[in-house]
C-alpha cells in the first residue's frame, strides 16, 4: 500500500498551514494498492515530539473503494 498527499512531496517539509502552528487543517491523504480483502481503511496523523507522540487526529470505516480524503479542519476532532 502507499500513502501520499498532494500537499507536500514524499520526504518533504510539511507545509505550515497542515500544523499546529498553522491553519489547522489536515494535509489531504490519497493511497493505492490496497490489499485484496481489506473492509475497510483508518487513516491517522501522528505528531512526532519529544519526549513522545500525539495524535493529530484520526479517522476510521474508510471504505476500502476510496483512495484519498480531502483537506479538511481539524479544530474540534
Amino acid at each position: 500500500m502507499r500513502l501520499t498527499s498532494s500537499a507536500f512531496a514524499d520526504g518533504g517539509v510539511i507545509p505550515r498551514r497542515f500544523t499546529c502552528d498553522g491553519g489547522g487543517l489536515s494535509a489531504p491523504p490519497a493511497w493505492s494498492d490496497v490489499p485484496p480483502g481489506v473492509p475497510a481503511l483508518r487513516c491517522s496523523a501522528m505528531i512526532q515530539k519529544r519526549p513522545g507522540t500525539w495524535r493529530h487526529w484520526a479517522i476510521y470505516d474508510i471504505p476500502a473503494d476510496r483512495t484519498k480524503l480531502a483537506e479538511t479542519p481539524t479544530a474540534g476532532l
